[in-house]
């Protein structure tokens, strides 16, 4: 696991649930698996408080971490999930996915995928096993 904590910038606020969710200043820890379909953003606001997690769906990194010399691609599935701190979760950009397939963007097999991938995490979230334990844990620097 890949984890990396920075600043956000936004061209405008990002919005959930009626709340803003991201916005320039507020502060995400990305985390960036092995082999997973997803990557999570754990979001906090300018005032330090813990808003929900941000999940792309994105293609496996499969050599995550394996040679320090070299770089990785991720390559994102345009389908996010977002997770509020009370554990509702609202699929988002479906709209992007439906335009990337039409614009050839991404194959309808990959988009498939995708969304398979994300309903996996949907059945997760509602089994109260994601986000992993280690995501859950991690807290910002002081």
């Amino acid at each position: 696991m890949l984890t990396i904590e920075s600043r956000l910038t936004t061209s405008k606020p990002i919005t959930a649930f009626g709340k803003i969710i991201a916005d320039t200043g507020y502060l995400a820890i990305w985390f960036i698996f092995k082999n997973r379909w997803y990557d999570i953003g754990k979001f906090y606001d300018q005032s330090g408080k813990w808003l929900g997690y941000y999940c792309d769906i994105i293609q496996p990194v499969p050599k995550l971490l394996a040679d320090q010399s070299r770089t990785v691609k991720l390559t994102d599935l345009y389908l996010d999930l977002w997770i509020s701190a009370e554990n509702e979760f609202l699929i988002l950009d479906e709209n992007e996915l439906a335009d990337a397939v039409e614009k050839r963007y991404l194959t309808e097999k990959m988009a498939r995928r995708a969304r398979n991938q994300l309903n996996i995490l949907v059945e997760m979230i509602r089994s109260k096993a994601f986000p992993p334990k280690q995501v859950r844990q991690i807290e910002p620097l002081k």
